[in-house]
């Protein structure tokens, strides 16, 4: 799979060209990994997933004799469309105890095929930053791999620039190419060929710290994630539902929902206005009632509350609304 570097022009366009917002946001600030993530560790005695301290920790607490250890995260009950344009982000730490003999680190996936039990087997691409020491100095390195099966082949490999840092992860649909840089749509790298991976058009996404060799145990405030944000992208799965706002709709999970969200499952026909729905949440309630009242006396065509379309806002439109109260379809 060869390396397809994009210019950074064209990058930069694509991403400006999304209204940005921040779905799927995890801060991680209340102690207990959210239901929208699904954990794992291979070895839970030695590297663990935990959430503390406001983010995502990977503490060791035994030390790792030669074994491949993996402990993290990946998206449960959504995950990314591969047909359309996304972009994430992640809050990295990679400062690690030193020296070390092994290979240690913080990954940020993005899975086409993952088994929770088998994570080192998963499919799709992965962006590792972390510390590597063989019998030298321990060197900085960030690392982005496609993996199919367990087997890797690494595309780019450059040292760190920085050991905090937001990353972003974005990917062009139309070109099937996956990019990453600590700027948006300013690649570090990019790298073609993920969607003709697997047979899915969809992907899901996590952190994982990871321990290979031998290596001392560290405090896990060495190594941490936080602050996870789709910035644009649609997102699919049996979590996934509408979520009506004004005017408008998007399919999101419902703890990021700022309008009416319409269950698990729903596309964005249940968002379809109905008569006295004046702010197309969905729901005919007090917010329309108050949108009448504040539109009462309103004379001429620029009404927006009315209803009835005699070219004024007055009792018959505050009957209209009476009569639809309820949600939309009831």
């Amino acid at each position: 799979m060869p390396d397809r570097l994009l210019p950074w022009t064209v990058l930069l366009a694509c991403s400006m060209s999304h209204a940005q917002q921040c779905l799927v946001y995890e801060d991680c600030s209340d102690g207990v990994i959210d239901s929208k993530w699904v954990a794992f560790a291979t070895n839970p005695a030695v590297l663990q997933c935990v959430e503390q301290n406001g983010r995502l920790e990977f503490p060791a607490y035994a030390q790792n004799f030669g074994g491949q250890l993996f402990a993290g995260v990946v998206s449960d009950g959504w995950r990314l469309n591969l047909l359309e344009d996304w972009m994430v982000s992640v809050r990295y730490n990679l400062n690690f105890n030193s020296p070390s003999f092994g290979d240690t680190g913080l990954g940020f996936i993005v899975a086409l095929d993952i088994d929770p039990n088998q994570p080192t087997l998963f499919t799709g691409y992965s962006l590792s930053g972390g510390t590597q020491n063989y019998g030298g100095f321990d060197d900085p390195y960030e690392v982005a791999r496609f993996w199919q099966g367990g087997f890797t082949t690494i595309q780019h490999s450059a040292y760190r620039s920085y050991q905090t840092a937001t990353v972003y992860v974005w990917y062009d649909a139309d070109l099937d190419v996956i990019s990453h840089g600590d700027l948006p749509g300013v690649p570090f790298a990019s790298v073609s060929g993920l969607r003709t991976l697997s047979g899915v058009t969809t992907a899901s996404v996590g952190l994982v710290g990871f321990s290979f060799g031998t290596v001392p145990p560290s405090p896990g405030s060495q190594s941490w994630g936080d602050d996870f944000c789709l910035l644009y992208g649609e997102l699919v799965g049996p979590l996934v539902g509408a979520c009506c706002t004004d005017g408008g709709c998007t399919r999101t999970l419902a703890g990021d929902c700022v309008g009416a969200w319409n269950g698990p499952g729903t596309t964005c026909e249940a968002c379809v206005a109905c008569e006295g729905d004046l702010d197309s949440d969905g729901q005919v309630n007090g917010a329309d009632i108050a949108r009448v009242l504040n539109d009462w006396g309103c004379a001429g065509d620029g009404c927006l509350a009315d209803l009835d379309g005699n070219l004024r806002v007055d009792g018959a439109d505050l009957t209209l609304v009476l009569n639809a109260w309820g949600g939309c379809g009831e």
